[in-house]
């Protein structure tokens, strides 16, 4: 498991709901960790990059997850299985 550090927390909108956030801190960059309700199965991870970020999403175990940070694709990758591991 890569050494994630929890940094905090807090709430956040995201698409005008009100969501989770956990905080990590991985090497050198800050992850944020969006989570709120969501309905459906659960999915495979799809990643992107925004403006210069890396995101991942997916849904699990009733949730949408959206990972945020500016980390390369296998760090991203690192940090999202140890996410969807618990």
């Amino acid at each position: 498991m890569p050494d994630i550090t929890l940094l905090g927390g807090r709430v956040d909108y995201v698409q005008g709901r009100r969501v989770a956030v956990l905080v990590y801190g991985y090497r050198k960059h800050i992850v944020d960790h969006y989570m709120w309700p969501a309905e459906g199965r659960d999915t495979g991870v799809d990643v992107q990059e925004v403006r210069g970020f890396k995101m991942a999403q997916w849904r699990q175990g009733g949730l949408a997850h959206r990972v945020v940070s500016d980390m390369n694709g296998q760090e991203l990758d690192a940090v999202v299985k140890a996410c969807r591991a618990g």
